[in-house]
């Protein structure tokens, strides 16, 4: 048997054309992780139905958790709409702060990767006028 690794990569996908395409493709992407969630504890089934001690790493069982987290996000937020309408005074005053915390989050996301972005460019740019600088030398 042959394997490999590959590391640091990132793979850029297009949006999806329709949106049904989208739900589509996230409905199999969530699937799968639900499917696979029983590797996240310290006991997994083996190729026999029966409990094994799990042998992947701790970051393994961390993005399959993360995974599961997000998928529960939706449905959350679902939720928390229908407890404002229904159970708090005042629900458009709630429905305010909720709509500034949905949109915040991205925006926040985006500077914060923005900022780590120009960080490696400009980590790039200085690697390179050292090479320049030492071809020369």
């Amino acid at each position: 048997m042959r394997s490999g690794l590959l590391t640091d990569v990132q793979l850029f996908e297009d949006y999806p054309e329709t949106y049904w395409t989208d739900v589509s493709r996230r409905h199999r992407w969530i699937r799968g992780d639900w499917q696979i969630a029983t590797w996240g504890l310290p006991f997994a089934p083996d190729g026999k139905n029966k409990l094994r001690r799990n042998y992947i790493s701790s970051l393994s069982k961390w993005k399959i958790w993360d995974n599961i987290k997000r998928s529960l996000l939706t449905p959350a937020m679902l939720v928390l709409l229908a407890l404002i309408w229904l159970l708090l005074p005042n629900p458009g005053f709630w429905m305010i702060g909720f709509v500034i915390f949905w949109f915040l989050c991205p925006w926040l996301q985006m500077l914060y990767s923005s900022s780590e972005n120009l960080k490696i460019l400009t980590q790039d740019r200085i690697l390179l006028k050292w090479q320049t600088l030492l071809k020369r030398a």
